[in-house]
């Protein structure tokens, strides 16, 4: 793959299929202060690794502790609806809450 900028490592997030190119895009995502707790939903659509690696950063985002067997959450209706309602107290954005408004999650 490529060099990765933020903008591609979102889209390959969303639209690659390669093992591969998704791990190097869900960790350069998790690791880039930049990135947005909804640009890591679509590593929720991947199984193993690279949905864990966006679960994990999701998890760090958003402070919310792991489960008590320490595993990530990767199911996405619950990062969608932690987005869209916000734990009390939480530092999620306007913006992650109006885009998964946005995308009716």
């Amino acid at each position: 793959m490529t060099q990765l900028t933020h903008e591609r490592a979102v889209r390959v997030l969303s639209e690659s299929r390669d093992l591969a190119d998704l791990a190097e895009a869900a960790a350069f995502l998790a690791d880039d202060p930049a990135s947005k707790p909804e640009e890591l939903l679509a590593g929720l659509d991947h199984p193993g690794v690279v949905a864990d690696q966006a679960a994990i950063a999701l998890h760090r985002m958003t402070e919310t502790p792991l489960s008590p067997e320490r595993q990530p959450v990767t199911s996405k209706e619950f990062w969608q609806r932690r987005l869209l309602e916000g734990p009390p107290g939480s530092r999620l954005t306007d913006t992650a809450r109006r885009g998964a408004r946005e995308r009716g999650t």
